[in-house]
């Protein structure tokens, strides 16, 4: 079992966000007992005034330097979700003739995922299945 910092963004003020350290076992509870349409409608309205918010929920393994975060788009009821995965990645160049060692890569998906597809990245986050993220999240 490993700790988890997890971040989340106030729903009432989506720019305001609340830290917290939890073990791996309950991403999943964290993750599904967010209010994923209160910030939706917060957010919504951002948008239409040019104001651009963080991903609300954010997932960080301190000790092997990971991070999960998602972000909602779409109207409340009727969402999807992106995800960026973070994590240190050996990086070829040069069709592969120059390698370099990034402490922070991110990629993330371009679809838009519903909530149980997100579940199964949260589930394998906290499992270190992190061949399955790799694989996934690009």
């Amino acid at each position: 079992m490993s700790y988890i910092t997890v971040h989340t963004a106030n729903t009432n003020d989506p720019n305001s966000f609340s830290q917290k350290t939890i073990s791996s076992t309950e991403l999943e509870d964290v993750f599904l007992g967010y209010d994923w349409n209160a910030f939706l409608v917060k957010a919504n309205i951002g948008i239409n005034k040019d104001i651009y918010y963080e991903p609300p929920v954010k997932f960080e393994n301190q000790s092997d330097k990971r991070a999960l975060s998602f972000f909602p788009a779409g109207e409340p009821d009727s969402f999807g979700v992106i995800t960026f995965y973070t994590r240190p990645k050996k990086i070829k160049k040069w069709f592969g003739l120059v390698t370099t060692f990034k402490e922070e890569y991110t990629t993330q998906t371009y679809e838009f995922i519903d909530l149980n597809d997100a579940l199964s990245y949260v589930k394998a986050f906290a499992d270190k299945n992190y061949d399955y993220l790799d694989k996934r999240v690009k």
